[in-house]
């Protein structure tokens, strides 16, 4: 079963003459998450969740991420004392590295 989540208006620099509307159906899982990452402050209305998602669409280097388990990876981290200072020379560090691996098309772990 779908859920219809009303109007979203599309931006399109290209078609900015124009006023598009869209009708998007969520299933009621995927509503359930998006209103809550709007409710939870990850996004100010679902308007904007919804045209972050249509965006990642384009990034291919981060599709399949599973944001929760990174999250329970960052959070591990943490709780065991496994965190670092924001320096220049780690900032650096982690660059390199994320280069690296995308120019090997290896997950980052």
């Amino acid at each position: 079963m779908s859920e219809n989540l009303g109007l979203v208006r599309a931006h399109s620099p290209s078609l900015s003459c124009y006023d598009i509307h869209m009708h998007v159906e969520l299933s009621a899982a995927a509503q359930e998450r998006v209103e809550s990452l709007v409710r939870d402050g990850a996004y100010p209305s679902v308007e904007a969740a919804i045209e972050a998602a249509v965006e990642k669409l384009e990034h291919p280097d981060f599709a399949g991420i599973d944001v929760d388990a990174a999250q329970r990876r960052v959070d591990a981290d943490i709780e065991a004392g496994r965190v670092h200072d924001v320096t220049p020379e780690f900032l650096e560090q982690i660059r390199s590295r994320v280069e690296d691996r995308i120019r090997r098309r290896q997950p980052a772990k």
